[in-house]
């Protein structure tokens, strides 16, 4: 018995079966990611600010250290995948250009808040200081919980 080996043919199925590997692995990721971050709860409240003005804030009530963030403005609808295919890699996260706030989510850190104040005069004023953030990790939860079911595209998938 003789086995022939189709050297180019074999490359070029592997190199078809990683890239369609690739998006799936790289849609699955981010579904996982993005149903891992709940809807926002807020609460309302009447404060005296520092001008001694009764108002009515609006606070957002923020998840456990060590929880994936809550999603308060559609956040998590900025979760995309990207295929390199030369490189063959897939890159998973939000984008980044909503002021640094992932990578803050993800990692903890330091960030600067702003909000308004209204003095007695009816003018209004901006404020702005940092704020420390826990970490809330998201894509390495969604990862770990993922290794499984993206494995198993793999299998069956050179034909």
């Amino acid at each position: 018995m003789r086995i022939e080996w189709k050297i180019t043919e074999l490359l070029s199925k592997v190199k078809e079966a990683k890239k369609d590997w690739l998006y799936k692995a790289g849609a699955y990721l981010r579904r996982t990611a993005r149903n891992s971050i709940k809807k926002g709860r807020t609460i309302k409240r009447t404060i005296f600010n520092s001008f001694g003005v009764s108002q009515t804030i609006v606070e957002n009530v923020s998840s456990p250290a060590g929880e994936p963030p809550r999603d308060f403005s559609g956040w998590r609808k900025t979760f995309h995948f990207e295929v390199d295919n030369v490189a063959e890699i897939v890159a998973v996260g939000p984008i980044a250009g909503r002021n640094r706030i992932p990578p803050l989510h993800e990692y903890g850190g330091t960030g600067l808040i702003k909000w308004r104040e209204i003095d007695r005069k009816g003018i209004w004023h901006t404020f702005t200081r940092e704020k420390h953030y826990s970490p809330r990790p998201t894509m390495q939860p969604a990862l770990e919980k993922s290794k499984t079911t993206i494995s198993k595209f793999w299998t069956n998938a050179i034909r």
